[in-house]
């Protein structure tokens, strides 16, 4: 069997096809009535449950590369580091990037892939065009500007409307970040959130509240080499968010709070902050290498990812941080960043700038946890990013779905 990275959901080896040209998956598509696509397997949610088959792509991974119009045709088998390391040579970057850079480029379109820029806004915003295999064998191109309803609605719709085999992007030059790591209290931090998100190009907070902790992690463009002028240590290649001792100490710590013995556990998790400060207070690397930050897999959980409009931030904040200080969280941590509004028919970020706030947990703690912080933050009308919602995978999302279904015929 084959399982996701969450280790929450699991395929059979034998429900997976591969096709290796597009005749043979035209025929797949056509001579099947229920079918998924594998991207990653890095969802938590059952996306790859499936009672029919399960194309793989991976044989589709062409990328063709016009730097002078800075665009990029990619196949639906292209990972984003290959992605990535194709587009280097050239000067240029993948518009925005999550946390890890082992999915597909068509996975994490399709999915909502967003990153941690204010100004910067989710991935599906940089594509221009999809190739699509229609249920009844016809391919067409769905283009922004030629078929704007339909495209507006392609993603992220998880392949609603067929099989996705290529996309068109919009690239950017590619730069070098210096980057900065410190820590505040959790209580502090409802005042500073909105000033941290604007002053710089990249932000991400990640709160441990049972040490009443935030680290704010801020990246900004610089040539190559003035970061270093500064004190900044150079990163030859990727920089993970947390190295293989920190990732223990964490992994203790959940033992420590499974069992009861919360002093020790909050004293591993103390122990991986002082580590990491040590590490990743100041260092410059290439955008890619310090923007995905768990090349190391990270550890596995489950996560629920609620979003709500930016200038509600403090209010939720502080909502949250007044939970937390009556309430012990069954993880040692949970993640915030934000993201640029954008128009697409059923994105979270459709007509207003975001602000994320991702609450994590082991498979078997994540059910109460999760519908307790549903039920704390409903009254701040948040949108959720259903395909990282374990529990609640298959809700019907509540705005402009009835008009992606009216597309759908």
């Amino acid at each position: 069997k084959k399982l996701n990275w969450a280790e929450t959901s699991h395929v059979s080896n034998t429900a997976i096809v591969a096709p290796k040209k597009l005749d043979d998956l035209v025929h797949k598509i056509v001579n099947n009535k229920k079918i998924r696509v594998v991207g990653s397997m890095h969802s938590c949610a059952p996306l790859i449950a499936c009672e029919g088959i399960i194309l793989d792509l991976s044989a589709f991974d062409k990328i063709s590369i016009d730097a002078e119009n800075r665009l990029v045709r990619v196949g639906a088998g292209v990972k984003i580091h290959n992605l990535c390391e194709a587009l280097k040579p050239h000067g240029l970057a993948v518009g925005t990037l999550g946390t890890i850079d082992w999915q597909t480029v068509v996975g994490a379109v399709m999915t909502g892939t967003h990153g941690g820029a204010l100004s910067i806004p989710s991935l599906h915003e940089f594509c221009q065009s999809y190739k699509l295999i229609k249920a009844d064998r016809e391919i067409v191109e769905v283009d922004r500007e030629a078929d704007k309803h339909l495209f507006s609605a392609m993603a992220p719709s998880i392949g609603v409307f067929g099989v996705v085999t290529e996309v068109t992007m919009r690239v950017v030059p590619m730069e070098y970040l210096e980057a900065k790591l410190f820590v505040i209290d959790f209580c502090d931090l409802s005042a500073r959130f909105m000033g941290y998100m604007r002053e710089n190009k990249y932000c991400r907070v990640v709160v441990y509240p049972s040490l009443n902790k935030a680290t704010i992690w801020v990246a900004n463009p610089v040539k190559k080499g003035e970061g270093v002028a500064r004190g900044a240590t150079e990163m030859a290649g990727y920089c993970n968010f947390r190295d293989e001792h920190e990732k223990t100490w964490l992994e203790e710590s959940l033992w420590y709070m499974k069992n009861g013995q919360y002093e020790k556990s909050d004293a591993k998790m103390q122990q991986e902050l002082d580590s990491q400060m040590k590490r990743l207070s100041h260092y410059e690397g290439v955008y890619n290498h310090v923007l995905c930050k768990e090349r190391n897999n990270g550890i596995p959980h489950v996560d629920i990812e609620f979003n709500f409009a930016f200038d509600t931030s403090p209010d939720i904040i502080d909502v949250v941080y007044e939970h937390f200080a009556k309430n012990r969280m069954p993880y040692y941590n949970f993640e915030m960043r934000t993201t640029k509004r954008d128009d697409a028919m059923i994105s979270c970020c459709q007509g207003r700038d975001a602000m994320w706030i991702d609450f994590q947990a082991k498979a078997s703690d994540c059910e109460e946890f999760f519908a307790t912080m549903e039920s704390l933050l409903a009254h701040y009308g948040f949108r959720k990013l259903q395909y990282k919602d374990l529990v609640h995978m298959y809700e019907v999302v509540p705005w402009r779905w009835c008009r992606v279904q009216r597309l759908r015929g």
